[in-house]
């Protein structure tokens, strides 16, 4: 038996659920659906996005990489941490250049929220099987062009 374990931090793509709740679909559905993007949080808010089609990449070409016996565990990280105010501007450039980010002013007393993979294991898993990686920016577009039909949203 082979077996590979992803723990998966950040997602993007198709399936994506939850949008209410998830940083990066949430700030898709508000683009989609308004002119304006609600950020309620006063700390810095750090993420890495990995979208699906990269992640199902490196779990089935891993099992193609792996003996009998053998198992892989690795974090997902994407190849960018980025801070959701610059994620939101990427958001707005890319799909709705009308909106208007709202964000309370940060609170620089309070600790940054960072929920970030280690990259070095899937850098490694992305090289050894020459996947070409998602860009942030790709991440965007194809997970509102899915958006849009999934929750009805344009």
């Amino acid at each position: 038996m082979k077996v590979v374990i992803p723990r998966v931090f950040n997602l993007s793509g198709p399936y994506s659920n939850k949008k209410e709740f998830y940083m990066f679909s949430s700030l898709l559905a508000q683009a989609l659906k308004s002119n304006e993007m609600v950020i309620t949080s006063k700390k810095r808010i750090f993420r890495s996005f990995v979208s699906t089609s990269d992640l199902l990449s490196t779990i089935f070409g891993s099992m193609k990489l792996l003996n009998e016996g053998e198992s892989v565990i690795y974090d997902t990280c994407g190849d960018s941490v980025v801070e959701i105010g610059e994620l939101a501007l990427q958001v707005k450039d890319l799909i709705n250049k009308k909106a208007k980010i709202i964000r309370p002013d940060i609170d620089e007393s309070l600790s940054p929220d960072k929920y970030i993979g280690s990259r070095s294991e899937y850098e490694s898993l992305i090289n050894k099987l020459e996947i070409k990686e998602s860009s942030l920016q790709d991440q965007i577009v194809n997970t509102s062009e899915y958006m849009k039909v999934a929750y009805n949203l344009k």
